[in-house]
This record gives structure tokens, C-alpha cells and sequence, in this order.
């Protein structure tokens, strides 16, 4: 009978720390000054899976924080956490240096892996020490139904709330992030081609600012990495799309580069793109 209680109070432990966990990192998105540019990455809506993961992980937290040792709150977090770890292993294998899960703390994929991996751990912990009784048994699926449905209004109010005020979700990730002029994508993953190919892509720069903002060029090194159609100058509450060219080292692997649009906007000299590509050998 101790032990069960002492394996109860860890599980409930194990839950209270997963849902700070959420809530934690919900709240340093939601405070960030630079709009994490790399959370969900290049992933086909991956605007949008930003701009509504802030209040999705703020329900889930408090979910498990107020609702100890019920099985829906569990097997949710379960679910959203092997997610996450998914989509960090992808980033580790793209070369993604940073993931934003944290707002502006520094986390690369690597680190984000590790708490995402501790959690499913604790969460499977809290599982497993659930007392086999009413709360085990009964009402799931009515909780992870009525969970679904406010979400669901959640999510649709929320994202109905940008595009009215914004327009697009990366105008609005711009804006809640306190930033004035914004590029986005942040980062891209040219993906896989022969070794030495030169790859294309288009980024569109946003002026959220009161002003006549101008692009006055890009970085061009050794890295090969170059940018093109500037200098342009973009009105306030505009936006301009700029070419983005990558040059992919002779030898096959991983290249990540960093990249800077330099502006004549006081408060955002520079713009920073991460770059990132898979060299392969050419068949024969």
C-alpha cells in the first residue's frame, strides 16, 4: 500500500512537470522577440502550426496540471509529445540548428530531443501508476471528445483572429514577435541534389513598419550562398519576394549556412536566413 502511494505520488509528480513543461514553452513563444522561425520548420503549413501551437500548449498544460491521474490528459500528451520527438529527429537529420520549441532560448534539436524524450518517459510513468479505479476506467472518451471540440473552437477562433488581423500566419508570427520587418521563411531546406548544384528558392520580406523600408543587398562568401533582385524597397504594410540561391559543397553530406538581407531599417540592420541542403554524389 505504501509503495502504490509512493508510485501514485510520482506519476502525479511526473504529470505536474510535463504540463509545466508546456506551459512553460507556450509562454516563451508567446513572449518572444524574434518570432521562432524554425518550430515545424518547412513542414506544409508549418506558419500555422506556429501560430496555433501557443494556446494548444497552454490548454494541454493546464489539462494535466488540473487533471491529475485522468487517462485522457495522458494519452494526449503522450501523442503530442511522440509528435514533437518525430519532428525533431527530422530537424536533426535536415542539419536544423536551432528549433525554436522555447521561443528565443537557444535549443537546438538535440536538447529539444532529450526534454521531449524525458517527458514521454514521465508521462508513461504517470500512466502506468494510475489507480485502477474510476478515473481510469470511466469518462475518457468523453474527455478527449469535449478536449477535441474545444480545441477545435480554440484553434478555428484563433486562426479566424490572425488572418483577420494579419492577413497570413507569417505576417502575424511577425508581429506578435515584435518584429517590424520580417523574412519568412526563416529557414529552408533547398533538400537533396548532386554535389556542387546551384538551388533556388523565394523568401518574401514583410514591411510591418510605419515607413518605406529598402532591401540593399545579401551576403555572398565563400559558402556560395547568394541573394538576388535587391536593392528593392518595399512599402509600409507590404511585402516583396527575393530569390534565394545555395550552392551545394563538392562533397556529399549535410551544408548549413546562415545568410543576412541587410536593410536600412534602424532596428533591423540585418535579416537572418538559416540555409540548409543534402549533397549527394551524381550517378554515373
Amino acid at each position: 500500500m505504501i509503495m502504490e502511494r509512493k508510485l501514485r505520488f510520482l506519476g502525479t509528480l511526473a504529470a505536474f512537470t510535463v504540463g509545466g513543461i508546456l506551459v512553460g514553452a507556450a509562454v516563451f513563444k508567446a513572449i518572444s522577440t524574434s518570432a521562432p522561425r524554425n518550430l515545424f520548420g518547412d513542414l506544409p503549413g508549418g506558419a500555422w502550426l506556429k501560430v496555433v501551437s501557443i494556446p494548444f500548449e497552454l490548454a494541454l498544460g493546464g489539462w494535466l496540471i488540473l487533471s491529475v491521474n485522468k487517462r485522457a490528459p495522458l494519452l494526449v500528451a503522450l501523442v503530442t509529445f511522440a509528435g514533437f520527438t518525430a519532428v525533431n529527429v527530422r530537424d536533426i537529420s535536415h542539419g536544423v540548428a536551432k528549433c525554436g520549441c522555447f521561443g528565443d532560448l537557444p535549443m537546438t534539436p538535440w536538447s529539444a530531443l532529450a526534454i521531449d524524450g524525458t517527458a514521454l518517459a514521465l508521462l508513461a510513468l504517470s500512466y502506468l501508476t494510475l489507480r485502477r479505479g474510476e478515473t481510469f476506467r470511466t469518462g475518457t472518451r468523453v474527455e478527449l471528445l469535449s478536449f477535441a471540440a474545444s480545441q477545435a473552437v480554440i484553434v478555428a477562433g484563433w486562426t479566424a483572429l490572425v488572418a483577420a488581423s494579419f492577413g497570413s500566419s507569417e505576417v502575424a508570427l511577425a508581429s506578435l514577435g515584435g518584429d517590424e520587418v520580417a523574412v519568412r521563411p526563416g529557414q529552408i531546406d533547398f533538400g537533396t541534389a548532386a554535389t556542387s548544384d546551384i538551388l533556388q528558392r523565394i523568401v518574401t520580406v514583410h514591411n510591418l513598419s510605419a515607413g518605406p523600408v529598402t532591401l540593399l543587398g545579401g551576403s555572398a562568401d565563400c559558402s556560395c550562398v547568394t541573394t538576388t533582385d535587391m536593392p528593392v524597397t518595399i512599402p509600409p504594410g507590404e511585402s516583396r519576394s527575393i530569390g534565394i540561391a545555395l550552392k551545394l559543397p563538392p562533397t556529399a553530406g549535410n551544408t548549413r549556412r546562415e545568410a543576412y538581407l541587410w536593410t536600412d531599417h534602424p532596428a533591423h540592420k540585418s535579416l537572418v536566413l538559416e540555409l540548409s541542403g543534402r549533397a549527394v554524389l551524381p550517378e554515373e
